[in-house]
């Protein structure tokens, strides 16, 4: 695998992670909303979504190194 390919697939893995998280930010967002906590406390659901929206904000700034290492 050369270094073009490895840049790819590292693009691609990158975008799909920060996909995946607001994915799921927004379920945290409609849970709390709805009042569904599946048993766990609104304080918990409050917290993963806090901790989701913090893993946002970091693969974010790694994509964005990931983008620029490609130009």
């Amino acid at each position: 695998m050369n270094i073009s390919e490895i840049k790819y697939r590292a693009h691609c893995k990158g975008y799909s992670k920060v996909l995946s998280l607001q994915s799921d930010f927004q379920r945290a967002e409609r849970d709390l909303k709805l009042g569904l906590t599946g048993g766990v406390s609104i304080e918990e659901i409050e917290a993963i979504r806090d901790g989701i929206a913090t893993e946002i904000t970091v693969w974010n700034y790694i994509f964005k190194l990931i983008e620029n290492d490609n130009k």
